[in-house]
């Protein structure tokens, strides 16, 4: 048994399917969820409103999304030396986990 290498690719593979599904469980619960809820004049309102104002949050979403992608090719450009930006996929992510640190801090 000594020296032998253990491999946990396996396990994390199916960690990973795990969360996956519990997530779309989660999901899908949360929509049933909302669908009881639509009979409550509070939460009708809240849909008319979101039905009403989704163009908008679309065109919102799409200039925020044009200026995620800017500020990480700029990040990018600047530090693709460094290991935790070699990649812009690597990049975006620590952009996330910047944000989100400035997020609980405020």
């Amino acid at each position: 048994m000594l020296g032998k290498i253990v491999s946990f690719d396996p396990v994390v593979y199916y960690n990973k399917v795990y969360l996956g599904i519990i997530g779309v469980v989660a999901f899908i619960t949360q929509l049933q969820l909302l669908h009881l809820l639509r009979y409550h004049r509070t939460i009708s309102i809240l849909g008319t409103t979101l039905a009403k104002s989704l163009v908008d949050l679309i065109s919102f979403g799409f200039v925020m999304g044009i200026i995620f992608i800017a500020f990480a090719c700029a990040i990018y450009l600047l530090y693709h030396d460094l290991v935790e930006y070699s990649t812009m996929a690597d990049t975006m992510g620590s952009q996330v986990r910047i944000e989100n640190i400035i997020l609980l801090i405020c």
